[in-house]
């Protein structure tokens, strides 16, 4: 895009083009295409090329039988784009010396073992939670109370629960949940104690958020020393990191987007935009699952595994005592204990 049409594009009386310049922020890519500049599309390469670029740019490869193989599985993209960044110069590109492909290899490969270390115990938060919500609200308002919003804070918006939740009905409309209460019921309504098994962990988490402030202390208060107004915030980062983990994206040295809020007198040190945040406050949600301590002793081996290519603060790991902290409750700390005594 030149200068010149792009002043005839802003400039234009054509009323076609005065509407497309007040939407999608046209206008505004137009300006960072004009003064930020853009990048041409890469052209496709096939995997001898992808590893050439990759010499190329100071990567050490040394088995190139190895990396095709890796490459056809999975993609350049994926791990190349996602994992290389951080051994990187930044202001060359280049690969900083002696890095190799194996390097960038195990920090993806941590991370797969990472999101599958961690998976059971979001199931685990995410399906109590439902049942929680369900027991709780169906007992206070009926079945069908969710439909109305006067069961809801006043300050919430109604109209975006409500469209969520339509939203998740619709895309489940084949599910047999669905299908059995619009078929044979009355209306057609489905009820809350169905309706919320399609939920996706984010409306789940919109729900909680949505509701009185009564009945979020009721339901905060059956875990132990957890507020409602920080479990509303947890709930929304812990949805997103188990959207991460869903969709295999990365964790290390990822910044979170949703930030959880974190108890000043507890966890006042530790950064909140990664990963270690979240783990602390899910560790006020998986009390009664007796296994948090196995949790801490399975990523502190994870973390030892990989200690050649890995390190604990790209997770956001406290500098002294990470294992401590998310093993305040009493009888993890006994399990994490009995663990280190057997020396497993």
């Amino acid at each position: 895009m030149h200068i010149f049409s792009f002043c005839i594009l802003i400039s234009a009386p054509d009323t076609h083009l005065a509407d497309l310049r007040t939407k999608s922020g046209l206008f505004f890519m137009l300006l960072d295409m004009v003064f930020m500049g853009t990048k041409e599309h890469s052209a496709a390469m096939d995997i001898p090329a992808q590893i050439e670029n990759l010499k190329k740019n100071n990567l050490i490869i040394e088995d190139e039988e190895k990396a095709a193989y890796i490459l056809r599985r999975i993609s350049y993209y994926r791990l190349i784009k996602a994992y290389g960044p951080a051994f990187k110069v930044k202001k060359t590109g280049r690969y900083y010396d002696r890095t190799t492909f194996d390097q960038i290899y195990r920090v993806y490969e941590f991370d797969d073992q990472l999101r599958h270390l961690l998976l059971p115990y979001l199931q685990e938060i995410e399906i109590t939670l439902r049942c929680q919500i369900t027991n709780h609200f169906c007992a206070k308002y009926g079945v069908l109370g969710y439909l109305n919003s006067s069961n809801f804070d006043e300050d919430a918006s109604f109209d975006e629960l409500a469209d969520k939740v339509h939203q998740c009905l619709t895309q489940s409309k084949d599910s047999p949940i669905v299908k059995n209460f619009r078929i044979n019921y009355v209306d057609g309504r489905v009820p809350l104690y169905a309706a919320i098994e399609v939920f996706t962990f984010g409306t789940l988490a919109l729900f909680y958020k949505s509701m009185k402030t009564e009945d979020r202390k009721a339901i905060a208060g059956l875990y132990e020393n957890v507020d409602e107004y920080y479990l509303k915030s947890w709930l929304v980062s812990i949805a997103y990191v188990r959207n991460l983990c869903s969709h295999f994206n990365r964790l290390y040295n990822r910044t979170l987007v949703k930030k959880p809020l974190m108890y000043k007198r507890q966890d006042g040190n530790v950064d909140n935009s990664k990963l270690y945040a979240v783990l602390c406050c899910m560790r006020y949600l998986c009390q009664e699952s007796g296994d948090w301590g196995g949790f801490v002793f399975d990523l502190r081996d994870l973390l030892s595994d990989y200690s050649d290519c890995v390190k604990p603060s790209g997770i956001g790991c406290i500098e002294n005592g990470w294992k401590e902290k998310l093993l305040d409750q009493e009888k993890d700390y006994l399990v994490y204990q009995l663990y280190s005594a057997l020396n497993l």
